[in-house]
């Protein structure tokens, strides 16, 4: 959940973005999933999170994972990392989750 940036001139604060992640947090936990949350990631750290993520979990049997990214979003699948930086949802984010 990205909601504070550090340029907030460009990027507004998402007020009740925590709201939002609370709400998921609460209906994953009440399904049953064990439930990660991050806040305010840079995009370094997000990816590298989505890496060991994808790594870790793909060594583990399951039957499904869900990655909720909340944040400020723009054209062509880009997503607002909280240093400003873009990370792109079909090359940094499912792709790591491919099971090719």
């Amino acid at each position: 959940n990205n909601q504070e940036f550090d340029n907030p001139d460009i990027y507004r604060f998402r007020k009740g973005a925590h709201v939002d992640a609370e709400n998921l947090e609460r209906l994953f936990t009440q399904l049953g999933f064990n439930v990660m949350s991050y806040k305010n990631m840079k995009r370094k750290e997000t990816l590298m999170k989505l890496i060991d993520f994808a790594d870790v979990e793909g060594d583990k049997s399951g039957d499904m994972m869900v990655v909720c990214i909340l944040s400020h979003g723009l054209e062509h699948g880009k997503i607002v990392t909280a240093d400003g930086y873009k990370i792109d949802t079909e090359l940094d984010v499912l792709r790591r989750f491919n099971n090719d």
